[in-house]
């Protein structure tokens, strides 16, 4: 199979689908041997046993098995889960032995890049597990180069940063800005904020690249024995209020006026 290279990263050449690249194979496997990545409930959180399971579960005792596991080889006879966690559980629960996979020819390393790829749009996202991927994907496609021969220069980091903005579709200055925000001391308040809503994308990587800037959430309770009190039109203290709002930070602010200074 011949190999190609997108961003410096070796892909093999193929004509069909993405997943033909790496000589897919059709097997049945007994459900004992299949395993979860770990790096799919690091970054999506345990998997919940809720309706969508008790759903799925339905199904598979009606239907049987909906669509193909994907998976590669692992340790010990084991196969490891590149996308069909749920399926598994849910056949399990349905008394299933044995499901229908497909078996890709890949490492750890594509694995795990194949498992962003497939699940990039299929649930809602957050800013923490954005955050959680990013650091993933950089030290993944880090250990690629070096095993590869590529030393840290700054072909390398720009091949680095390439790679991770299309794995998780973002821009090339979206991922330096991504970076700022998780470097600094204050991540998971910046993160918080962004899922919240409090602020922009690049309202937190404005307030990131200060590093002297305390970071806080917006978020304020009235202190306990305090009842709020409400202020008529001309009242000082709401105009007071109103003033500073006005001049905290533009939280609504669009991504595009906020600049890299």
């Amino acid at each position: 199979m011949r190999e190609n290279t997108r961003n410096g990263l070796a892909m093999p050449e193929v004509q069909g689908t993405y997943i033909m690249m790496f000589s897919p194979k059709h097997v049945e496997l007994n459900v004992e041997s299949l395993v979860p990545m770990p790096e799919n409930e690091e970054i999506n959180g345990p998997l919940l046993f809720d309706d969508r399971h008790k759903l799925l579960t339905s199904s598979f005792k009606q239907f049987g098995q909906n669509k193909y596991v994907i998976v590669y080889p692992g340790e010990n006879g084991q196969h490891s889960i590149i996308d069909g966690v749920r399926c598994l559980h849910a056949a399990k629960a349905a008394g299933f032995t044995h499901l229908s996979c497909i078996v890709l020819d890949v490492d750890k390393h594509r694995a795990f890049e194949i498992m962003q790829i497939l699940n990039s749009g299929s649930r809602k996202v957050t800013y923490a597990m954005k955050a959680k991927k990013l650091e993933l994907l950089e030290k993944h496609a880090k250990l690629y180069l070096k095993e590869n021969g590529s030393g840290e220069n700054e072909e390398s980091k720009l091949t680095v940063r390439q790679y991770m903005g299309s794995i998780l579709q973002m821009s090339e200055r979206y991922v330096s800005d991504f970076k700022v925000i998780c470097a600094h001391p204050d991540k998971k308040t910046l993160l918080d904020n962004m899922d919240q809503k409090f602020w922009t994308f690049n309202k937190a990587a404005k307030v990131a690249r200060n590093k002297n800037t305390k970071v806080s959430s917006l978020k304020k309770e009235i202190a306990r024995g305090k009842k709020d009190e409400s202020a008529c039109e001309d009242c000082p203290r709401r105009n007071k209020f109103k003033e500073e709002i006005t001049n905290y930070g533009d939280v609504n602010e669009e991504e595009s006026e906020v600049s890299n200074a």
